[in-house]
């Protein structure tokens, strides 16, 4: 059988057909030689291309900050199916969940049902001056399915409308379809939700009162009013219903990305395993949409990381604090706490997270977080020790001090070496050092340098205490570096008491290459 045809059966558009076709012969490629192969337009090709990473026919990955595209295996296109064969089944099953108060409703004898067609913009803003004008404050009302529609209008008309109605402080319960919470709206008296991945519908329900409003959002809005008490109840049934479901999942680049942003309206996210998979996936919306938002809202993230990305963008993030996991083996799932939100993350070709909202779930899971955050003492070994070391140093700012330094650092980690310099010229990072007698004239003690002071030959010891805001860590200079770390403010206090003491004990301290003017 020909294959366009059984991708056309697959429900495969043209484009899509041949952009997966281009895919499998090219292997991983940049969009440029994807548009040329498969004769879809440069300006349409990524379109494509996210439709299909969609289905889960391809997959992304960034390489030198530049996005590449491979096909995924053929064998998707069997998993795809069953996956739309799994969401009709679940589809047809609350079909029929609600089939019997529908059909009470059809065939109910007595009371009217008044039912009313509106066509166009200005009918549709009509619609909503009146239910705004019937609602008092504190009532409320719902919205299945909601969206902002396909058009800039609309997107300004509900960004005015929530201002009004949260000025007057109507209550709204909201269960939003994935990927399309609108920005820059007043969400004051507002609760919302998302929908499972697979409802996906053109169309939005709104309950107020005895009132049905069943919207089209298109280009010329197309409503259906129905003013039924029984329609409205049954209606409510079916809301509750989905608004009560224990676990929810968001599936795939726009439902990660919708996670995060409804996150973001919290005042911090604890991120537990973190690998740097949100700005590897997402660069560019990153970017552009994530960073503005969570500037404007003052959002705060903690992460617990792996240690295998020692360095990574999202260790360095002004918004972040970061510490890290001891070294082990760990899996792809990224825990998210944010309120009373856990997700459960992971992050495999197409992202999948499973969202519990339960204060008590959150409230334990945060315990966890808080004891693993909070630990006083960790080990570091190994040839990351030093780097992470500098890592936690760099991202404190806070002054550093070394007993009985010995400069090994210079010579087996230059580059880390060199980043505390630059921190240092740079004024970031004041250095004071209580170094071995052995030292004087080496190179680290004499570049940008607060205070330099020399211990007696009586102090030589393999063994060198960095003192840093509220951490102290005793680093052992063997074949194999071991650093015990600590955070204690009373015990850093305490070592740096005792860097004083050794400053007066030994000989007058000598000043040495103040930070350049």
């Amino acid at each position: 059988m020909d294959v366009k045809a059984v991708l056309e059966q697959v429900g495969l558009s043209d484009g899509e057909q041949k952009v997966y076709l281009a895919l499998l012969e090219l292997g991983e490629s940049t969009s440029g030689p994807i548009a040329d192969k498969s004769g879809v337009s440069a300006s349409k090709v990524y379109q494509v291309i996210e439709r299909l990473m969609k289905k889960g026919l391809a997959g992304e990955v960034v390489k030198k900050g530049s996005k590449h595209f491979k096909a995924s295996n053929p064998k998707a296109i069997v998993d795809y199916l069953q996956e739309r064969k799994r969401e009709l089944n679940e589809i047809e099953q609350a079909a029929k969940d609600i089939l019997p108060a529908l059909k009470a409703q059809f065939d109910e004898k007595t009371g009217e049902t008044e039912v009313q067609l509106f066509r166009g913009m200005k009918s549709f803003r009509n619609l909503y001056a009146d239910l705004l004008g019937e609602m008092k404050p504190k009532e409320d009302y719902f919205v299945i399915g909601a969206s902002v529609g396909l058009y800039d209008e609309f997107s300004a008309f509900f960004s005015n409308y929530h201002k009004q109605r949260a000025e007057k402080g109507v209550n709204i319960r909201m269960l939003f379809q994935q990927g399309v919470l609108p920005p820059d709206t007043d969400w004051r008296h507002a609760k919302k939700q998302f929908l499972p991945a697979q409802f996906r519908t053109p169309f939005q329900v709104t309950v107020y009162k005895d009132v049905t409003l069943l919207q089209l959002l298109q280009k010329e809005p197309l409503v259906f009013k129905i003013k039924n008490e029984e329609v409205a109840a049954a209606y409510r049934q079916f809301f509750d219903t989905l608004w009560n479901q224990k676990v929810q999942t968001y599936r795939g680049p726009d439902g990660i990305k919708q996670l995060l942003m409804e996150a973001a309206d919290e005042p911090e996210i604890k991120v537990l395993g973190g690998g740097g998979y949100v700005t590897d996936y997402f660069p560019d919306w990153f970017k552009e949409t994530y960073l503005p938002k969570i500037k404007k809202t003052g959002h705060r993230w903690r992460n617990l990381v792996l240690p295998s990305i020692r360095g990574h963008k999202v260790t360095t993030l002004p918004f972040a604090e970061t510490r890290y996991l001891p070294p082990g083996e760990y899996s792809p799932t990224v825990m998210w706490i944010a309120g009373d939100m856990v997700a459960n993350v992971i992050w495999e070709d197409e992202p999948v997270a499973f969202v519990v909202r339960n204060k008590k779930i959150a409230k334990a899971y945060t315990q966890y977080f808080e004891a693993m955050w909070q630990q006083e003492s960790q080990t570091l070994k190994g040839e990351d020790a030093i780097p992470m070391l500098v890592d936690d140093v760099l991202n404190t700012g806070e002054d550093l001090y070394l007993i009985s330094a010995t400069g090994d650092i210079v010579d087996r980690y230059p580059e880390e070496y060199q980043r505390l310099m630059d921190a240092s010229k740079q004024g970031k990072v004041k250095r004071y050092f209580l170094s071995q007698e052995r030292t004087r004239g080496m190179k680290f003690n004499t570049q940008y340098v607060e205070e330099v002071t020399y211990l007696p030959d009586e102090f030589l010891s393999p063994l060198v205490v960095w003192v840093y805001g509220d951490r102290v860590a005793q680093v052992i200079w063997e074949e194999e570096i071991t650093v015990f770390l600590v955070r204690n403010k009373k015990v850093a206090d305490d070592y740096r008491t005792y860097y004083r003491f050794l400053t007066e004990f030994a000989r007058k301290p000598l000043k040495t290459a103040r930070r350049s003017k």
